[in-house]
């Protein structure tokens, strides 16, 4: 089985959607990839913030999740 790690241009695609508050399977399908993979990514590297409202949201910024990703992907081969 081999497996396909998300891309930056993946990651800032799921930033987008999030900010237009698409859905993790309108997500899924425009990336062709599983909803559980979103929802995996989103887990790892997405942060929960009050709003202004006082709701609890998802932010998430494609690039610090990208530097996270290299940090895992770097420790995992010591």
């Amino acid at each position: 089985m081999s497996f396909n790690h998300l891309s930056l241009e993946e990651r800032k695609i799921i930033e987008r959607a999030l900010h237009e508050n698409w859905s993790l399977y309108k997500i899924a399908k425009k990336l062709g990839r599983h909803r559980s993979t979103i929802g995996r990514e989103l887990k790892r590297a997405g942060i929960e913030v009050e709003n202004e409202d006082g709701k609890r949201v998802l932010r998430y910024r494609a690039k610090l999740a990208e530097q996270e990703a290299q940090k895992r992907k770097l420790s995992s081969h010591i």
